[in-house]
């Protein structure tokens, strides 16, 4: 099996392609090569997103019901990069189909990534101005363009920046900013502070106009001040209101009553 094109791996069921400038491949591609249905390949995907997501975010997409057909809806399926791929396959049984399919699998990310270092196109250079400009924003354009000096798109990048709108955009803050701007006590912080990340991700992704950057440095979510402000208005909140009850609500404390005691008896 030869990977002809960066893009598309030369396989029938398009097996690894390139999303947002990372090989990835699919659910259905997966059902496919192990020989289970979509049903179970997506179910397994949701069950251990949490553990998929130790990788990097799970991308859905919905696929229209193709013309013509009769019957069914539209198909919602996830992009899977090569780790999160291989971890659900450890999941499941290790049947003969499905060890082939890891092999096949695995030889084909191998082959991508070598197309990728070997045959770079105007696409993959265009996206690394593309990350390159967002780096810039995020981290701040006097020391970036300082240590982009001897990139190899040092001018691409510093000509795209000047026409950017991303330059003139609010501050990012992450999770952990907002609950530090929130006076959020440390007891149990660690935790509020995933479950902070993830509402805020969620938030955007079902919110027109809501953005969130991965710093590439640090790998941290970050959002934009205002969508962090209508975030904390509408969920945020409650999310550390109830956080705190949760925490807090049950301590209680007892004062013991100083006794009566004279002055002249502390004294003696």
């Amino acid at each position: 099996m030869k990977c002809t094109h960066p893009h598309t791996h030369d396989s029938s069921d398009t097996l690894i392609t390139l999303k947002d400038g990372i090989p990835t491949t699919t659910s259905l591609a997966i059902a496919e090569g192990t020989g289970n249905s979509h049903e179970a390949v997506i179910k397994l995907v949701r069950n251990y997103r949490a553990d998929l997501e130790e990788f990097g975010l799970v991308r859905f997409e919905i696929r229209p019901r193709l013309q013509g057909q009769h019957g069914g809806g539209d198909v919602e399926f996830a992009h899977l990069n090569e780790h999160q791929s291989t971890l659900i396959l450890t999941y499941m049984k290790n049947t003969a189909i499905i060890r082939a399919f890891k092999i096949r699998l695995v030889k084909a990310f191998y082959e991508m990534a070598e197309a990728q270092q070997n045959h770079p196109n105007l696409d993959m250079i265009q996206n690394m101005i593309d990350k390159s400009v967002t780096q810039a924003v995020t981290a701040g354009l006097g020391n970036f363009i300082t240590q982009m000096v001897e990139s190899q798109v040092d001018a691409h990048v510093t000509a795209k920046l000047k026409d950017d709108p991303r330059v003139a955009i609010e501050a990012m803050i992450s999770a952990k900013q907002i609950l530090d701007e929130e006076k959020v006590p440390s007891k149990g912080r660690r935790g509020l502070v995933l479950k902070a990340s993830h509402s805020l991700l969620d938030y955007c992704l079902q919110t027109t106009g809501a953005t969130a950057k991965r710093c590439a440095r640090t790998r941290t979510w970050l959002y934009p001040i205002a969508v962090k402000n209508q975030w904390l208005k509408l969920i945020g909140r409650t999310l550390i209101a109830d956080h705190m009850s949760a925490i807090y609500g049950q301590l209680k404390l007892d004062l013991v009553p100083m006794p009566n005691v004279k002055k002249e008896e502390v004294y003696q």
